[in-house]
């Protein structure tokens, strides 16, 4: 029989490029040879393909086999080929037959994935949503087979026909006779999970939880300063609450993004995600990378919140590389071997203490650290990365007992209107106000404003970039009040929000 061809995948970064599996049989010496710059695991699953075929009830072809994964040029690894490879060699053997009319308007649409146990079950496989995505892309009417256990997942992709297989046999048996049985199985979302945290429970930081309130409805970035038990972690952690849903687009992004980590689980539901790692993570698990390259923290936190504990305990070289995601919303990552992109626009929230014991400036305790220990502890953070950097902001020790102070709002009250500013925005300039340009009309100034603005940047000596994001900071402030355009209670206001830290 002539070359069978058969389609599966790879992954590259958040892409999934088409990979051609071909098939050859010839008379010769029994030998079973994969070419087509195959990684370990492919090469392994030789072994697989042959265990899977023999106790599926198949015979595995005595003559020479050739695969050839191409192009040849794409670095290709995983064992999701092993379905695609071991369907070639049935086909091309002739143990299965399908009709030539069926191979010449199906097999164009057919995408191949899937590991083989030794029994011949198909095990599931990784970024299915990934490869899903891709393959509608790719192709109309597309029908794409996978393991069973990967169809919850890939169902998330609209317009893409799913057919979902738990053993060799069956698919085998679907292509013998011409047919595909097509899943009917519809992603339904989950309802949101319920939470005890509130912003209610913070009492005597009401500044600082408007501050929140304000990086929530612009999208901005904030530093938390202050004494050990002032309530910066609680703020910090109370952010996900006055954050509105996730649209149905940015729910499926973050889900393409968790599919590829081996860490955590995919998403269930529309709520943000919330990423924490420790101060002890290195700066390849917080951008991402590795032998295989897969997405870091900043990644993971992507349309979500990137919390930053003590932030002067991270290694210098991982913060440094924050730089990037936080001015563009990705990350490039290059190897030997490739260059790869993820997405990562996340809202950075990070806490931090004031010098190594934590109590310099504290009307309550005393500071025990050195004037120079406290220059030290501080230039563990750059100027430059604190000047990317949208709201900082030192917190202090309410001077009545905890008891006597105010509750804070509710998290559904302030929600509330963070969705209402981020509604208005989004129709305003399609964006939130953290990625607005520099020159967007929705920062436009009147001339009184724009003199006080001078004013501030010449007796501040800002530099550029501080200037913009306090612009945008006013921006938001505007939204939050209602005001058409900037004013200058608007900026003073901004102003405040940008302390020294």
């Amino acid at each position: 029989m002539s070359v069978i061809k058969l389609s599966s995948c790879t992954i590259q970064g958040m892409y999934a490029p088409e990979v051609h599996v071909e098939v050859d049989i010839s008379s010769g010496l029994p030998s079973f040879t994969i070419v087509g710059m195959p990684d370990t695991s492919i090469r392994e699953s030789r072994t697989r393909v042959r265990s899977a075929i023999i106790n599926s009830g198949f015979e595995f072809p005595s003559g020479c086999i050739t695969v050839n994964l191409s192009p040849a040029d794409i670095p290709k690894q995983s064992s999701r080929f092993d379905l695609a490879i071991a369907l070639g060699i049935l086909i091309a053997s002739e143990q299965i037959t399908p009709s030539e009319s069926f191979m010449k308007q199906q097999f164009t649409k057919l995408l191949f994935i899937g590991e083989l146990s030794l029994t011949g079950v198909i095990q599931p496989v990784q970024s299915s949503l990934i490869m899903a995505f891709s393959h509608r892309r790719r192709q109309k009417d597309a029908i794409l087979v996978l393991p069973k256990e990967n169809i919850p997942q890939a169902s998330l992709v609209d317009n893409l026909n799913l057919v979902g297989v738990s053993h060799l046999n069956d698919i085998a048996q679907q292509l013998h006779h011409n047919t595909l049985e097509l899943s009917d199985h519809c992603f339904q979302h989950q309802s949101e999970r319920p939470t005890s945290l509130c912003y209610s429970d913070i009492r005597g930081q009401n500044i600082a939880v408007k501050a929140m309130e304000i990086c929530a409805s612009g999208g901005h970035s904030i530093l938390l300063s202050g004494t050990p038990g002032v309530g910066k972690s609680m703020l910090a952690q109370r952010l996900p609450t006055i954050l509105p849903n996730l649209s149905n687009e940015d729910f499926l992004e973050v889900q393409a993004i968790h599919s590829l980590s081996l860490q955590t689980k995919p998403l269930d539901y529309l709520r943000p995600p919330f990423r924490s790692p420790h101060h002890s993570t290195s700066a390849v698990a917080l951008i991402g990378g590795g032998v295989t390259i897969r997405p870091g923290e900043i990644s993971l936190a992507h349309h979500g919140t990137l919390f930053l504990d003590e932030l002067p305990e991270f290694p210098r070289n991982a913060l440094e590389a924050l730089r990037e995601p936080l001015e563009t919303g990705e990350i490039h990552i290059s190897r030997s071997k490739m260059q790869l992109s993820f997405p990562a626009r996340f809202q950075l929230v990070a806490t931090m203490n004031p010098c190594p014991c934590g109590y310099f400036g504290s009307k309550t305790k005393t500071c025990r650290c050195r004037p120079e220990q406290v220059q030290k502890y501080k230039q563990k953070i750059s100027g430059p990365f604190l000047d990317r950097i949208d709201l900082l902001l030192n917190l202090h020790t309410p001077k009545d007992t905890w008891h006597d102070l105010p509750r804070a709002e509710t998290s559904d009250a302030i929600r509330e209107r963070v969705l209402a500013c981020r509604t208005k925005q989004i129709h305003r300039q399609s964006c939130l106000n953290a990625q607005l340009p520099n020159q967007h009309p929705a920062l436009e100034l009147d001339t009184p404003t724009k003199n006080h603005f001078s004013q501030l940047c010449r007796h501040f000596n800002w530099s550029m970039r501080t200037a913009e994001r306090l612009l945008r900071i006013a921006r938001t402030i505007s939204d939050i009040h209602n005001h058409a355009f900037i004013q200058t209670d608007d900026l003073n206001e901004a102003l405040s929000f940008r302390g020294d830290i």
